[in-house]
């Protein structure tokens, strides 16, 4: 990996520039190398992102980077990941097919990191600013539903912010329904990653954070995202792992000796049980910040909804981010302690007349 080098927006880029490795695609950072800025604690201003070397030779993969690519230019939204430019590129490795890059401007670090960064210090991440970035990122998921996208693969190391902004970043995996008012270009190479997809039997997301109907190969809607929300808003409040509760929960046949991953055996039931098992301690987590339990009451019945089995009884991304600003609201009137800037507009709008946009 090291040795890779390749040069693309005037600038070289090699082993010492790289920032992050995922399973997918490699960042590197622009202008001073990695370790520069480290030892300085500086952030860097952009970013630049390519497939990984090890995966540039697949179709798939470089389909998918080149609808992203497609995909963060046509977006406007401050709380989205923006691709300021993309480039082809000439690079060390010869063999590669797909020598695409794209420059995103640093956001700031994960939300996972953020947490990880608050459960070192002993503390648990302030509840005004934990609730400042699901009612943003609530609201861009409300956002590029309304543009025809499905981002497919929400979960919190997607989730970037600092000094109170959040945004919704990588949509490598998303996909552009046939109703969506972006290029037409997009929704074509859209269709052929899909084709590629069903040809393999290829599950596209992350297992702990995928809906059953993603898991079943079924037909994906935008409310397959709402429930991927919902996992993360959970497991952040709860400090456990969703997936890992629903694991214990099934009981596998005897007779079966290699089940099919447990989230194709998912119910409401189950859900029923999970939730009630960690009612005490979501409420315990609010504390005293509340005093109106009408609205709480809303909270509880929309991220109980948004864990649904059934794509259908999950609520739209509008209606989630109307009642978590509304509960942010109610918690900033209670809480004097040092919370963040909450820079965000509260945006209230009137979820039915967007069903045939958001569900």
């Amino acid at each position: 990996m090291n040795n890779y080098s390749f040069r693309v927006f005037g600038e070289e880029f090699d082993g010492s520039k790289l920032f992050a490795n995922g399973s997918c695609s490699s960042i590197y950072t622009s202008g001073k190398s990695s370790s520069d800025l480290f030892y300085n604690q500086e952030a860097p201003k952009s970013l630049v992102k390519i497939v990984h070397p090890k995966k540039s030779d697949s179709k798939l993969e470089g389909l998918r980077f080149l609808l992203e690519a497609y995909v963060g230019v046509n977006l406007n939204n401050s709380e989205i990941t923006m691709v300021e430019e993309f480039s082809f590129f000439n690079n060390s490795n010869p063999n590669s097919r797909h020598n695409l890059a794209i420059k995103i401007p640093y956001m700031g670090t994960s939300l996972i990191q953020t947490f990880e960064n608050y459960k070192l210090k002993g503390k648990d991440m302030p509840l005004v600013e934990l609730l400042n970035c699901f009612s943003s990122i609530a609201y861009s998921i409300h956002q590029i539903h309304s543009r025809g996208i499905i981002n497919r693969d929400i979960k919190p190391d997607n989730i970037v912010g600092q000094n109170g902004n959040w945004h919704l970043i990588d949509f490598g995996i998303s996909k552009v329904v046939s109703s969506s008012d972006l290029p037409t270009r997009l929704r074509t190479l859209s269709s052929e990653i899909d084709e590629l997809e069903n040809k393999t039997g290829f599950v596209s997301g992350t297992l702990h954070y995928m809906p059953k109907e993603q898991i079943n190969l079924q037909k994906r809607s935008f409310k397959s995202d709402i429930y991927s929300f919902s996992v993360t808003l959970f497991n952040l409040l709860t400090n456990k792992d969703y997936y890992s509760q629903i694991k214990s929960s099934i009981k596998f046949p005897i007779t079966c000796k290699k089940p099919l991953l447990p989230l194709g055996f998912y119910t409401d039931k189950i859900r029923d049980e999970i939730f009630e098992n960690n009612q005490n301690l979501i409420l315990d987590r609010f504390g005293d910040h509340i005093n109106d339990f009408s609205i709480y009451g809303d909270f509880e019945r929309v991220l109980k909804a948004g864990l649904s089995a059934n794509m259908n009884h999950r609520p739209n991304a509008i209606e989630f981010a109307n009642v978590l600003n509304s509960l942010l609201i109610n918690v900033l009137k209670e809480d004097n302690s040092n919370s963040p800037s909450i820079s965000h507009e509260t945006h209230f709008v009137n979820s039915s007349k967007l069903e045939t946009l958001v569900n």
